[in-house]
């Protein structure tokens, strides 16, 4: 998977490059991706179990 976002600006701006959720969609779903991406930006915490 290729993004627009250098690693080393990433980095600088985040701390770390950003994840690739590509495994992540595979393995629990594309639905279950969203639901968290979703709840992310409305609630503080958000634990990935």
């Amino acid at each position: 998977m290729v993004n627009a976002m250098p690693q080393k600006q990433a980095a600088a701006w985040f701390g770390a490059a950003p994840p690739d959720l590509t495994l992540v969609a595979r393995v629990r779903g594309v639905d279950w991706l969203y639901t968290i991406c979703v709840l992310s930006t409305s609630t503080r915490a958000v634990h990935l179990v």
